[in-house]
């Protein structure tokens, strides 16, 4: 499945650039490291954490001791969604999330590693 790649005011399904979606056989996404250093910051606790260059928001969550809740894993239940406010995440799920939820900024937190610090509405 392509990855959702998405700035802070607008979605848009698979790899953006600043000029709006671009096709995801470009390298866009390949030229995007995902560098140690991100950080994720979760509104509700006000805790900002580091995560490293392979680790998923619910992992980031789970190894700061931030309740999330879980289940596949995989993308495919939804059961973490959670709503991205600022920042850019890969995500490549399984079905687990509805378009127009992905366009209200939710993503699934068991499949999306940051690209950017993020803001986690959670």
């Amino acid at each position: 499945m392509n990855p959702l790649l998405w700035p802070r005011a607008e979605l848009n399904r698979g790899p953006t650039s600043a000029g709006g979606p671009v096709d995801s056989a470009t390298p866009a996404l390949d030229s995007v490291r995902m560098d140690e250093g991100k950080s994720v910051t979760f509104t509700v606790s006000g805790c900002t954490v580091r995560c490293g260059p392979d680790q998923t928001l619910l992992e980031v969550a789970e190894a700061a001791g931030i309740p999330m809740p879980s289940s596949c894993r995989d993308g495919s239940c939804g059961k973490c969604r959670a709503r991205v406010l600022e920042g850019r995440v890969d995500m490549r799920h399984h079905g687990g999330i509805l378009q127009r939820h992905i366009d209200l900024g939710y993503v699934l937190t068991c499949c999306s590693r940051p690209l950017t610090d993020v803001v986690l509405e959670r």
